[in-house]
């Protein structure tokens, strides 16, 4: 996918309406948190009313159920329970949705429910039920058997949209350096608009011991937690927006 329009995301309406609102304009699709690790009913309604003034596209951002933990640890949790709990935190955000009369475009695990689809697939096949359900797109990491999941995905009838990051190290395996490491976010701007343009212009990305991996893209995230999130949404999306 190598010079192809790239999506910007982020995941958003976790907190901070003030991160939010200044991110919002750059970018073309809003993960946002629906009560798995965060957010709530007005937190939802915020968020969703921003999306739609600046036309972009929403998705829910559940997670394992865990305020506690931010949803950053996995849980060992049965599936009828995880199930259950996910539909209803996407079915919340499909509510406000439906009241604003906007759309829900995707779905994209947060956090260690993220992470855990590429040990466990029976957690893609449940994510791939959900999205079946509420018929919109899944959203997974680029890695480097996607073309499993998305053999995995047409059994189901869902679209896949795969996603890098542009704030964030990566291992070797293709997988992101955790973030309880060092260094396993970026914290230099150019870094961060070079990581981006790699993956745009060059399909893929270098893991933190200088290993090209290919990667193809459809979409690329910035993290709405970090110190240079604005700054870099804005300036990747000029970059971006330029060129096309």
């Amino acid at each position: 996918m190598t010079g192809h329009a790239l999506k910007l995301n982020s995941d958003l309406g976790e907190g901070d309406k003030r991160i939010d609102a200044r991110i919002m304009p750059f970018v073309d699709q809003a993960n946002i948190a629906c009560g798995g690790h965060a957010g709530d009913e007005h937190s939802m309604a915020s968020t969703v009313c921003l999306a739609k003034r600046y036309a972009v596209a929403v998705g829910a951002h559940p997670s394992y159920p865990d305020r506690e933990n931010f949803g950053r640890v996995s849980l060992d949790i049965a599936r009828d329970v995880l199930l259950s709990s996910l539909r209803a935190q996407v079915q919340s955000l499909q509510n406000v949705c439906k009241h604003y009369t906007y759309k829900l475009s995707h779905i994209k695990a947060h956090g260690a429910l993220y992470t855990d689809c590429f040990a466990r697939e029976n957690l893609v096949t449940l994510l791939l039920q959900l999205a079946q359900e509420f018929e919109c797109d899944l959203m997974l990491q680029a890695r480097m058997d996607n073309e499993r999941h998305r053999g995995l995905a047409q059994t189901y009838g869902v679209n896949l949209l795969f996603e890098g990051f542009v704030d964030r190290a990566y291992l070797d395996s293709g997988a992101l350096v955790p973030r309880q490491q060092p260094h396993a976010v970026h914290t230099d701007f150019d870094q961060i608009v070079e990581q981006a343009l790699g993956f745009r212009d060059c399909g893929g990305v270098f893991s933190c011991s200088g290993t090209w991996l290919a990667l193809s893209v459809d979409s690329l995230c910035v993290h709405g937690d970090t110190d240079l999130a604005l700054d870099a949404a804005q300036a990747i999306h000029e970059v971006f927006h330029r060129h096309r």
